[in-house]
C-alpha cells in the first residue's frame, strides 16, 4: 500500500515529460475518428435523399436530432461514471460502440431505421469528451490545460475534414473497384459502402487505447466533501449556486455552436447544388480548409485562454468567445460580397470555422479550471448535454427548414445557412457582454480557487 507522499510522487511523474502529450495525441485521434463517423453523412446527402426518398428537413434530423438525442442523454450517466471509474476503459468501450453503429448505418432501408442507427452512434460518442476532459485535467497543471484541450479539439477539424476528404475519395473510387469487392458488399449502394469502410478502423483504435493509455491519479478534490463519489444532484447544486459564472458557457457558447454545426452540415451540399461541384471536389477542398483553419483555431483558442489566465483575466474563456465573433461576422460579409465566387466562399467558410474553433476550446478549458475533480466529468457532460442537444439539433435543422418552407427551393440552402449565422452573431454580442458582467460579479463574491485544493 503506498503512502500519500508516494502517490503524489507517482502522480507528478505521470504529469512530467512527453507522456501526457502522447495521451492528448491519442485522445485527439479518437476525437478525429468520432467526427469522421459523425460527419461523413454531410457529404452523402444527395445519394441518401434519393435512396431513402426523404427531404432536407429529414436529412437535418438525421444529422442533428437523431445523433444529438442519445449523445446528450447518455453523456450524463457516463459523465457520472467517469468521475469515479476508469476513464480509459470508458473511452475504449465508447469507441467500439460508435464504430459498430457507424457500420450499421450502411444497412437501413427507411428513414426510421437510419434514425435508430444514428442514435447508436451518439451513445458511443457520448463516452469520449467528458472522460477526456477529466483525464487531461489530471495529466496537466492548470496553466497548460487550455493548450492540451486545444490540441484535443484539433480532432474536431481533422475528423470533419477527413470525413469530407475520405468520403469524397471513396465515393469517386468505389465504382471503379466495385468488381473487386466481396460479393456480399458489391451489391450495396456507394454511400452504404462508405459507412462500412469508415466504421471499421475504430475497433483497432479501441484496442490500442487500452494498451497504451494509463489512468492517472485524480487531483484537485472538492474541499469539505468526501473524495469519493458525488451525486448528479451535487453537480447540479454546484452549478446552480454559481449560475452567473456558468451563464456564458451554457447559453453563449451553445448558441455559437449552432453556427458551427450549420456550416458543417450544409456547406458541402451548398457547393454541390449551387456550383455543380462533385462530392470528390468539395470533399477535398472543404476538407483541407477545415483541417487547416479549424486546427489552427482550436490551438490558438487554448493558447489565448492560457495567456489571459496568466494575465489574471478570470473570465478568459468568455472573452475569447466574444472576440471570436469578429471573425464570424467578417465571414458573413465575405460570403455576401463574393456570393458568386466559390473559392472566395471557401475562404469565408474557413474564416468562420477558425473563429468558431476559438470558442470550442475556450469552453471546455474554462470549465476544467473552474471545477473540482469529483465534478469535472459530470458538469462537463451537463455542459455538453445542453450545448449538443441545442446546437446539434438546430444547426442542421434551421437552414433546412428555411430551405424547405421559406424559400421552397433546395438551391437556397446556402442563403439559409447565411441567415442563421448572421442572425446568431447579432444575438451573441449582447449575450457575451452580459455573461462577462455576471461572471465578474460572481468571482468577486467567491474566488475561483476558494473551494479547490
Amino acid at each position: 500500500m503506498t503512502s500519500p507522499v508516494q502517490d503524489e510522487t507517482n502522480s507528478a511523474k505521470t504529469r512530467a515529460g512527453v507522456y501526457p502529450w502522447f495521451v492528448v495525441l491519442m485522445l485527439m485521434v479518437a476525437y478525429a475518428l468520432s467526427f469522421v463517423d459523425r460527419q461523413i453523412l454531410s457529404l452523402l446527402v444527395e445519394p441518401i435523399k434519393d435512396d431513402l426518398a426523404i427531404s432536407d428537413s429529414q436529412i437535418g434530423l438525421l444529422q442533428g436530432l437523431a445523433f444529438a438525442l442519445f449523445y446528450t442523454l447518455a453523456g450524463l450517466p457516463i459523465g457520472r461514471l467517469a468521475d469515479y471509474s476508469n476513464r480509459r476503459n470508458i473511452i475504449a468501450i465508447g469507441i467500439t460502440v460508435w464504430s459498430l453503429m457507424t457500420f450499421l448505418c450502411s444497412l437501413p432501408k427507411t428513414f426510421f431505421g437510419f434514425f435508430l442507427a444514428r442514435m447508436g452512434v451518439g451513445v458511443g460518442e457520448a463516452a469520449l469528451s467528458p472522460s477526456a476532459y477529466s483525464l487531461m485535467s489530471d495529466y496537466f497543471p492548470r496553466e497548460r490545460i487550455g493548450t492540451a484541450v486545444g490540441i484535443y479539439n484539433v480532432g474536431i477539424y481533422v475528423g470533419a475534414g477527413l470525413a469530407l476528404i475520405i468520403g469524397g475519395v471513396l465515393i469517386d473510387a468505389i465504382p471503379a473497384i466495385r468488381d473487386q469487392l466481396p460479393a456480399l458488399v458489391a451489391g450495396f449502394a456507394d454511400w452504404r459502402i462508405v459507412f462500412m469502410l469508415v466504421g471499421l478502423p475504430g475497433i483497432l483504435l479501441a484496442v490500442l487505447f487500452v494498451l497504451l493509455v494509463r489512468e492517472p491519479a485524480r487531483r484537485y478534490q472538492l474541499t469539505g466533501h468526501r473524495t469519493d463519489k458525488l451525486s448528479i444532484a451535487d453537480s447540479i447544486s454546484f452549478v446552480a449556486r454559481r449560475w452567473r459564472r456558468f451563464f456564458g458557457f451554457f447559453v453563449g457558447m451553445t448558441l455559437q455552436s449552432i453556427i458551427f454545426y450549420a456550416l458543417l452540415s450544409w456547406v458541402p451540399t451548398h457547393f454541390i447544388r449551387e456550383f455543380g461541384w462533385s462530392q470528390g471536389d468539395i470533399g477535398l477542398s472543404l476538407g483541407i480548409v477545415m483541417v487547416i483553419f479549424g486546427s489552427i483555431g482550436v490551438i490558438a483558442g487554448g493558447m489565448l485562454c492560457d495567456y489571459f489566465w496568466k494575465k489574471g483575466v478570470d473570465d478568459a474563456p468568455i472573452l475569447v468567445a466574444f472576440l471570436s465573433l469578429i471573425g464570424v461576422a467578417l465571414s458573413v460579409v465575405m460570403a455576401l460580397v463574393f456570393h458568386a465566387q466559390p473559392y472566395w466562399q471557401l475562404i469565408a467558410v474557413g474564416v468562420s470555422l477558425f473563429s468558431c474553433s476559438l470558442m470550442m476550446t475556450a469552453g471546455p478549458a474554462g470549465l476544467q479550471n473552474m471545477l473540482p475533480n469529483q465534478l469535472r466529468a459530470q458538469v462537463s457532460a451537463t455542459y455538453l448535454f445542453v450545448l449538443n442537444l441545442v446546437s446539434l439539433t438546430l444547426g442542421p435543422l434551421l437552414p433546412a427548414l428555411l430551405s424547405d418552407h421559406l424559400f421552397q427551393d433546395e438551391r437556397y440552402i446556402g442563403l439559409s445557412v447565411l441567415i442563421v449565422v448572421g442572425g446568431l452573431c447579432l444575438v451573441l454580442v449582447p449575450v457575451y457582454q452580459f455573461s462577462r458582467v455576471l461572471f465578474r460579479q460572481d468571482i468577486r463574491n467567491t474566488p475561483l480557487q476558494e473551494e479547490l485544493r
